[in-house]
């Protein structure tokens, strides 16, 4: 990897690992989980797959043609755009043949007390737009800002680039989707899906409760049933009960973090839910028999 880029995944890794980027809006909580610069082989394809969090990038060399629920996007240097990839959108990528493929990527979470409508709105939003916003002034002068930091020797960089950072997740929200962080009342939207589809409604409100601790409580306030009934429903459509599979959930960001970023496992623990890094990892071990650490060893 080019050795400014390295330097500069030291520094947003040290960032990230303090807190940095991680800010409250509106009763919302955004949590940056990596920032980093990566290099991708020439023509390099990745299969389908989902994120279990937001991704937002920015391309510096070469392009990448992503292909999301029937729409194909185009990234590529040069173009004034910001790829915006939510949460549980299946999607397969190919990187362009002529050279080393460059992006800095921030993945992030929302959470908070209104974060299943405002992750719908988001999720409504970003595909109107076709998973592409246009890169405004403030945003470009934020990741120039952002790469020079993580970029820099200086003593206050690490603490710097968390304030940049927690801007830039402000600046796109307040311009692309300034809908999603209107006033919420209730969970109205996600009811009206509940009552075309029970099952799909509630597994993407689950998205939103990777970390929660009650699911079951908080599905069935969100929609005003029973903790029982609901995971009857649940049980019926998926075989599975509502915490069998947040576990699932769990599992499988835990591998995504551990495989497609340089987070500390304690950082990884937290981003699905333990606050205890021994607490995950026998949660781990028990569903896929090895360590987070010797998962991430192994994938490398």
């Amino acid at each position: 990897m080019d050795e400014a880029h390295e330097n500069f995944n030291r520094t947003a890794s040290r960032s990230v690992a303090a807190g940095g980027g991680c800010f409250s809006a509106g009763g919302l909580e955004f949590s940056v989980l990596s920032c980093q610069y990566n290099e991708l082989s020439p023509g390099l394809r990745v299969p389908e797959h989902e994120h279990p969090y937001y991704c937002l990038s920015f391309v510096e060399r070469s392009s990448i043609r992503t292909s999301c629920d029937g729409v194909t996007v185009e990234n590529r240097a040069g173009k004034r755009t910001l790829f915006f990839m939510p949460p549980a959108v299946s999607h397969a990528c190919r990187f362009g043949e002529e050279e080393t493929h460059w992006n800095l990527s921030v993945n992030f979470q929302i959470g908070g007390a209104h974060a299943l409508e405002v992750n719908e709105r988001i999720a409504r939003r970003a595909e109107a737009l076709g998973y592409e916003i246009p890169l405004s002034g403030e945003m470009a002068f934020l990741l120039r800002e952002i790469r020079r930091q993580g970029m820099s020797e200086a003593p206050l960089s690490t603490e710097l680039l968390s304030h940049l950072l927690a801007a830039l997740l402000g600046v796109v929200m307040q311009q692309s989707f300034p809908e999603a962080l209107e006033e919420i009342s209730g969970h109205e939207a996600l009811r009206a899906e509940f009552r075309r589809d029970r099952l799909e409604a509630m597994k993407r409100a689950m998205w939103a409760m990777v970390r929660d601790s009650d699911p079951v409580r908080r599905l069935a306030e969100c929609f005003e049933l029973s903790p029982r009934h609901l995971n009857r429903i649940f049980r019926l459509g998926t075989g599975k009960s509502i915490k069998e599979y947040q576990s699932e959930l769990r599992i499988a960001s835990a591998c995504d973090l551990l495989r497609n970023s340089a987070l500390p496992i304690s950082l990884v623990a937290e981003a699905v839910g333990f606050h205890r890094p021994g607490l995950f990892a026998a949660f781990f071990r028990k569903h896929l028999h090895c360590t987070p650490q010797e998962y991430r060893i192994h994938s490398e």
